[in-house]
């Protein structure tokens, strides 16, 4: 597709790729510490260190920035799989309206949900907008997701 190339684009898949990442790295922290030999403040101090990353990515990609949904929640959630995986989250449609992109995609493996993400350009530079919408072949309308 010729739209693969578009800066907006471009900008979900490095978004992918770091989140990925984060979310492989937290998991095998996460999995790899023994939570009974730690004090409280060593685990809040891992558990701040991986929200400052996972904050510094969201500044980066996303229109809200630290204000994004996600980041609201109390916690946060790694896991495997991950929710982000840009070898197996495939570009099925790139849509270009004014000043906005619309980006559909499909995961291919685990929950094979199709994806929906509205990219706004911002002072020329491509974010994503806080409202992911997800699909899947049961319930054919889009539900809100949060990024």
């Amino acid at each position: 597709m010729q739209h693969h190339n578009h800066p907006a684009v471009q900008c979900l898949l490095s978004f992918f790729t770091e989140m990925n990442t984060w979310e492989v790295e937290a998991y095998q922290q996460d999995k790899s510490i023994d939570e009974e030999a730690l004090t409280e403040e060593e685990y809040n101090r891992i558990f701040e260190n991986d929200r400052k990353k996972l904050e510094r990515i969201f500044k980066k990609y996303c229109e809200q920035g630290t204000k994004a949904k996600r980041l609201r929640d109390p916690g946060y959630s790694c896991g495997d799989p991950t929710d982000y995986d840009p070898e197996n989250e495939i570009i099925v449609s790139v849509t270009e309206k004014a000043n906005k992109v619309i980006i559909e995609t499909k995961q291919i493996r685990h929950w094979c949900w199709k994806m929906k993400y509205e990219m706004i350009n911002i002072k020329g530079e491509w974010r994503i907008k806080d409202n992911r919408k997800y699909s899947s072949e049961i319930n054919k309308r889009w539900e809100p997701l949060r990024l």
